[in-house]
């Protein structure tokens, strides 16, 4: 009898572990499908139809891949759960509360943004990223990766290597976050979206910005549904993935949401899970 328990345990245990991870990942994707729908509605609303800018705090000059949470909140966000993920290793729901269960999300700085926990669970970049499989050229993350507590010597695409230097730097010399809601211009010609040395804010129409040959617009035109947005969690690291070992869910400009498995297409390569992973 005993080794008859055994034996199903055996086979049963394993089976329900991948039936709940199924429900989580299930639970995740429409999270990121909620997301989704905030960012649209964002954007029918913002100059230039653009989604949210990256959190940043200009005193300390933090950081947060997450959409700035004092432009949705509560207006287009009105359920922070959607933050974490069912399957996050380090964080729950409860983290985002305090002990009264009320939401404890935001910390105020003097531009008028947060930063809290929003990105716990997943990564919002603002911009459009084109250049970061594996076989795209590399460059240190340098004083980006400084000022957010990363290495520095931590190896990145250079279209996002470099469009984040920009980043710093104009910060620095606006002395404002003014830059985190326009595009960046890159050092490396050649790396920006579509050829240039442009990255493009997110925004409603930007695919448009991808045509390299405007005598042949198919041959490079990409449709909404192949842009991505957001990502939940993953890594080089096991231990930082939230639905290990498989892959992450991935949502795209269109709003729909797609389960991709790593190392894969961007933004899954290896490369960039090596960036996630450091930074994150």
């Amino acid at each position: 009898m005993i080794a008859i328990i055994g034996v199903l345990a055996a086979v049963l245990l394993p089976a329900l572990a991948r039936a709940r991870e199924a429900a989580r990942r299930a639970s995740c994707a429409n999270n990121l499908k909620q997301w989704g729908l905030i960012y649209k509605m964002y954007a029918d609303e913002s100059r230039g139809n653009r989604l949210p800018r990256v959190q940043m705090v200009f005193d300390t000059v933090d950081f947060a891949a997450a959409p700035d949470l004092a432009s949705i909140y509560p207006e287009y966000l009105t359920d922070p759960s959607i933050f974490i993920c069912p399957s996050d290793p380090n964080d729950s729901v409860a983290t985002l509360q305090d002990a009264n269960g009320n939401w404890n999300i935001t910390i105020s700085s003097r531009d008028g943004g947060s930063l809290g926990e929003i990105g716990a669970s997943y990564a919002y970049w603002g911009w459009l990223w084109d250049k970061l499989g594996d076989d795209a050229p590399t460059a240190p993350l340098g004083l980006f990766a400084a000022i957010i507590g990363g290495s520095p010597a931590t190896r990145s695409p250079v279209q996002f290597a470099n469009a984040f230097q920009s980043l710093v730097q104009g910060i620095v010399d606006a002395q404002s976050i003014s830059p985190s809601d326009s595009d960046l211009y890159i050092a490396t010609v050649g790396q920006g979206n579509g050829g240039t040395n442009r990255v493009h804010r997110l925004r409603e129409g930007i695919e448009r910005f991808l045509v390299t040959d405007i005598n042949n617009p198919a041959a490079s035109a990409k449709a909404q549904s192949e842009l991505w947005t957001m990502h939940d969690l993953f890594s080089t690291r096991l231990s930082d993935f939230n639905h290990a070992p498989g892959g992450a869910n991935i949502l795209y400009l269109d709003g729909h949401v797609s389960f991709e498995r790593y190392p894969g297409e961007a933004p899954l390569s290896r490369l960039f899970a090596g960036v996630v992973g450091g930074l994150l």
